[in-house]
């Protein structure tokens, strides 16, 4: 990940081009059960939506709707 110019510990007009471009590398693991949790969550949230507009579609009478436009 690169330290963008506004964290950089180096005024913008330093000379020291290589210290002004450091790179800072970060830990990071992600656990399958995780991955795997957030997935489904995704899953069930995009399915209880769509239900949800379904079943607020559902109730429209046709001739309504095609007579407003």
């Amino acid at each position: 990940m690169e330290v963008s110019w506004e964290l950089n510990p180096l005024p913008a007009a330093a000379r020291a081009e290589n210290a002004a471009s450091q790179v800072m590398q970060l830990p990071i693991s992600v656990s399958w059960i995780l991955s795997a949790t957030a997935f489904c969550f995704t899953l069930m949230l995009g399915a209880v939506a769509a239900w949800a507009m379904s079943k607020s579609t559902a109730r429209l009478r046709p001739s309504l709707v095609l007579n407003r436009g």
